[in-house]
């Protein structure tokens, strides 16, 4: 297994919040809405552990859906009950309640040593948590941005089986810790940024908001964001168009611009 310092990735998290558009923003925001609503279960942890609240809520969705009866540690239905886990890490508890559970998990992979969390960190620990593995096969890990431009597909199907067509149906934890942010700001970490939506047709020129359009459905590289109809946006264009069983002339017409709002998951 490769592994990765932290000060190795810092300043690459921060270059790709720059460019990082939702791609599924009510998704996102019914999410972050629903575990804000549970959000008093994780004070006692965060408080114990010096673990931020909106890295905790964002995992434990990604790890149990913020169920009360999983460890947080791997989702495993071992809370109150007496039992022990028997998947990684192997036999930990029993726990009486999650907060216990929780605290477990956290020290036993070191959450709690981390001494200064920012919005990079987070990430950071949250990658750590979950496994370098998509970034060894040069993907960039649908459990950090899943519903974000950022993800273009990949993941592990079952344990050392790596799948490059899969898709991550799950959110990522970044997305939803950002909106959390946005929505709760005692959830900000140092350097958290807030996202802003992408903005409607009629609020920008045309070709910016295609190239906008375009970033946020994982345009590979990035297009620059500047409302010129260049020779790469319309390269662009036709990519999305030849895609999507549309006459790929490059030329943004209605049918396509539907299309476009379609993929982004908005309505026209």
């Amino acid at each position: 297994m490769v592994l990765y310092p932290y000060e190795s990735l810092a300043s690459e998290y921060l270059r790709i919040l720059t460019i990082c558009r939702n791609t599924r923003e009510s998704e996102i925001d019914s999410t972050a809405r629903r575990l804000l609503a549970k959000k008093t279960r994780y004070m006692q942890v965060s408080a114990h552990t010096g673990v931020p609240m909106a890295w905790l809520l964002a995992i434990d969705e990604r790890e149990g859906g913020g169920n009360s009866m999983t460890y947080f540690g791997n989702g495993e239905h071992v809370i109150g009950n007496g039992k022990k886990t028997t998947l990684v890490p192997i036999g930990r508890g029993p726990f009486a309640d999650w907060q216990a559970g929780c605290i477990d998990a956290l020290q036993y992979d070191g959450e709690d040593q981390v001494s200064l969390w920012t919005i990079s960190r987070a990430i950071y620990q949250a990658e750590a948590w979950n496994g370098f593995g998509p970034r060894n096969h040069g993907r960039y890990s649908g459990y950090l941005w899943s519903g974000t431009n950022i993800y273009n597909g990949g993941k592990y199907t079952s344990d050392n089986h790596w799948d490059p067509t899969a898709n991550d149906q799950q959110l990522g934890v970044v997305p939803v810790m950002l909106r959390l942010a946005q929505i709760d700001s005692s959830l900000t970490l140092p350097n958290f940024p807030i996202p802003v939506p992408l903005p409607p047709p009629e609020a920008v020129s045309d070709a910016m908001w295609l190239q906008q359009a375009l970033n946020s459905l994982g345009q590979a590289p990035p297009l620059i964001e500047d409302g010129n109809y260049g020779r790469k946006t319309r390269a662009a264009v036709k990519a999305f168009q030849a895609a999507h069983r549309l006459t790929p002339d490059g030329l943004a017409g209605p049918n396509t611009r539907a299309v476009i709002v379609t993929a982004m998951g908005i309505e026209a």
